[in-house]
C-alpha cells in the first residue's frame, strides 16, 4: 500500500519508533525527497501519479504522543473562562484568532468551487482552526475517570452503588472534554490505541465515514467499556449543536452490564458575539436486569432568570433521578432524540425513586445528600498511546503530524490530498454496488 521500505520495519522495532529521522532527505522534518509516503500512509501512492509530490514528514517519536494530558483542573480548563451563567467562554487569544474568519474562508472556497463546477464536493475546512489531535484521540478525555469509579463499581455487590459510581464515571469526565479546539476527523479505518496509568486498555477506530461513526473498547480485567458513537453536529444560527449519538456499555466481569447515552453540547457565538460551551439536552443510564434507571437533565437552572428576572441562569447545573422502573411502561418510538428526552423527564416509567440526582458539571455530583464527585477533590486519569500501534494509527496522519511540527502550509496540502483520497475511495466502493 505504500511506497516507503525502510530497513527498520523489523518487527522488533516499535512501530512508533519507525521512520523517526529522515531517510534520504537534508530536512529534519521531510522523511524523504524521492518516496511519495511514509510505511504506514493512508495515501495510496497510486492515488498520487497525476498531482503535485508532497513532501511527507518525519514520523514523531513515542515521546511527543506521550506527553502528559494535563490534571489540574486550572490546566484541562486553560483558555476557559467559568462565566457568571455556568458556561465555559474562551478567552485563549491564539485559538480566537486562528478561528476568526473562518466562515468567511469557507465561503470564499465555496464560491471558488461553485465557479470551477465543484460545488461543496472538495470543500475544506482550514486547517488553522485545528489542534494536532485526531477526534479519535480526543473521545480518551471523556472516559478520564473510568480507572477512579468503574474500579470501584467493579466491587460492588449492591446494584444501585454500582450504578451510581457508573453515573459518576460519566458526569465527571464531562469538564475535562470540554475544550472547544477543534480535533481532526478521523479518515476510515483510523485507529488510536492507548493505556490508562492503571493498565486499562483503549482500542477506538473509525469504522463509518458517512454518517461518521467510531467504535471503542476498554478493556480492564475487572470490567469492559464498549460501545460506538455517530457524531452528529448541526448549526442553528449562531449556535453549534453536538451529539455523539449511540450506546455505551460498562459490562462487569460477573455478566452485569449498565448501559447509558451521553448528553449533548452547545456551543454559542459561532458567527458572532462570545464563544460559550455547555452541555444540554439529558444523560440516561439504565441497568435492565435490576430495573434501575437514572435520568438527568443538563443545563437544568438555565430556566433561572428571564427578561423580568435578577436570578442568573445556571448552565452547569443538572438535576435528574435515579430510581427503579417499569420497562414495559417506556415508550420505544420517537421521531428524534428532543422528543425521547421530554418523554424520559416525564418519568412515567418510575415506580420507585431511589435519591435525587443534582450537580454541575464544574463543581460535583450529588446523589441525595452524599457527594460521589468533586472536582476539587478528584482528578482525572491519563492516557498515553502504547509504544507499537497498528500502521492505521491517528500518530502516522501526515497533516496531524506536519501541523504539530507547526507548517500550516504543509498540514493544510496534506489535508485536502487525504480528504482526496476519502471521497476516491468512496466512489471506488459505490462501483462495487
Amino acid at each position: 500500500m505504500n511506497s516507503a521500505s525502510p530497513e527498520n520495519t523489523d518487527k522488533k522495532i516499535p512501530r512508533g519508533e519507525i521512520c523517526t529521522k529522515p531517510l534520504d532527505s537534508k530536512d529534519p522534518l521531510v522523511l524523504s525527497d524521492t518516496l511519495l509516503t511514509g510505511p504506514f500512509s493512508f495515501l495510496d501512492p497510486k492515488f498520487q501519479k497525476e498531482k503535485p509530490r508532497l513532501p511527507p514528514p518525519v514520523y514523531l517519536p513515542l515521546s511527543v504522543f506521550a506527553a502528559d494530558r494535563p490534571k489540574e483542573k486550572s490546566q484541562i480548563l486553560k483558555g476557559l473562562e467559568i462565566t457568571d451563567e455556568g458556561e465555559l467562554k474562551l478567552t485563549d487569544e491564539e485559538t480566537l484568532k486562528k478561528q476568526r474568519g473562518v466562515v468567511m474562508d469557507v465561503v470564499k472556497r465555496l464560491a471558488s468551487n461553485i465557479m470551477s463546477g465543484k460545488g461543496i464536493v472538495g470543500l475544506s475546512l482550514p486547517v488553522r482552526i485545528f489542534e494536532p489531535r485526531s477526534t479519535l484521540e480526543r473521545l480518551c478525555d471523556w472516559w478520564a475517570f473510568a480507572p477512579v469509579y468503574l474500579p470501584i463499581a467493579a466491587k460492588e455487590k449492591d446494584p444501585i452503588l454500582r450504578m451510581k459510581n457508573v453515573i459518576s464515571f460519566t458526569m465527571a469526565g464531562l469538564y475535562v472534554s470540554a475544550s472547544q479546539a477543534k480535533p481532526f476527523n478521523p479518515l476510515l479505518g483510523e485507529t488510536y490505541q492507548a493505556k490508562f496509568e492503571d493498565g486499562t486498555e483503549i482500542y477506538c477506530e473509525h469504522t463509518s465515514h458517512h454518517p461518521p461513526i467510531a467504535n471503542f473498547l476498554l478493556i480492564n480485567p475487572e470490567f469492559k467499556y464498549y460501545g460506538r458513537y455517530e457524531f452528529v453536529a448541526k448549526l442553528s444560527n449562531n449556535t453549534l449543536y453536538i451529539q455523539q449519538e449511540g450506546p455505551n456499555y460498562v459490562e462487569f466481569k460477573d455478566g452485569h452490564k449498565i448501559q447509558f447515552h451521553l448528553p449533548g453540547i452547545k456551543v454559542n457565538g459561532m458567527l458572532w458575539g462570545d464563544r460559550t460551551v455547555y452541555y444540554n439536552s439529558i444523560a440516561k443510564f439504565e441497568d435492565p436486569k435490576n430495573k434501575i434507571k437514572a435520568v438527568i437533565k443538563m443545563a437544568s437552572g438555565a430556566h433561572k432568570g428571564g427578561f423580568f428576572s435578577s436570578k442568573k441562569k445556571e448552565h452547569d447545573t443538572y438535576e435528574g433521578k435515579l430510581y427503579y422502573y417499569n420497562p414495559e411502561a417506556e415508550h420505544k418510538n420517537f421521531k428524534n432524540k428532543k422528543d425521547e428526552d421530554k418523554e424520559d423527564l416525564k418519568f412515567k416509567d418510575l415506580e420507585k425513586e431511589i435519591c435525587d440526582i443534582t450537580g454541575s458539571f464544574l463543581g460535583n455530583l450529588k446523589f441525595g445528600n452524599e457527594e460521589y464527585w468533586n472536582i476539587d477533590k478528584f482528578q482525572p486519569a491519563s492516557y498515553k498511546p502504547v509504544e507499537d500501534p497498528l500502521p492505521s494509527d491517528v500518530r502516522f496522519r501526515e497533516d496531524l503530524i506536519w501541523l504539530k511540527y507547526g507548517n500550516l502550509k504543509n498540514a493544510e496540502d496534506w489535508k485536502i490530498r487525504l480528504e482526496e483520497q476519502q471521497r476516491h475511495d468512496r466512489k471506488m466502493r459505490g462501483r462495487d454496488k
